[in-house]
């Protein structure tokens, strides 16, 4: 897993034992968002797209974290297959 601030997309990438790419796969985040952990059974993988917003502008003008947690914005869960 890894994700993009800049396009607020999350990234799933598949390889096999050899380490060869598989697949990648691009998924849309509601907005410009951390993803902090994400989990995976032996089918499946779940990502958490929640309100953990990219705010640079409280960064600067208030001296606080870059992220923010927006308790008014949506959350959701993504389930998808992990051999995708």
């Amino acid at each position: 897993m890894d994700f993009s601030v800049p396009t607020g997309r999350a990234f799933y990438t598949l390889f096999n034992k050899d380490r060869k790419m598989l697949a990648k796969h691009q998924i849309p985040l509601l907005t410009k968002r951390m993803i902090h952990d994400f989990i995976m059974t032996e089918n499946y993988i779940m990502i958490p797209d929640l309100p953990m917003e990219f705010k640079p502008e409280a960064t600067v003008k208030e001296s606080k974290f870059i992220f923010q947690f927006d308790k008014n914005a949506k959350a959701r869960y993504g389930l998808m297959k992990r051999n995708c």
